[in-house]
């Protein structure tokens, strides 16, 4: 018998939910005193709005 434990990713709920992260990303991406040419990796997983922000703030650069 197996006694797994699912979880169905829902993205209206992750959205409801991660007003946090999002506002703790903004306060680190602020002080990271970007250029606007750089490249950036973005490792994370969510609904894209970190990344969004990363990509408004190089335009001449990468994410």
């Amino acid at each position: 018998m197996s006694n797994k434990i699912q979880y169905k990713w829902d993205p209206a709920d992750y959205a409801a939910h991660s007003i946090g992260q999002f506002t703790w990303a903004q306060e680190l991406i602020a002080k990271l005193n970007l250029g606007g040419d750089e490249s950036i990796l973005d490792l994370g997983c969510g609904d894209g709005k970190v990344t969004a922000l990363l990509a408004n703030r190089v335009p001449d650069g990468s994410v």
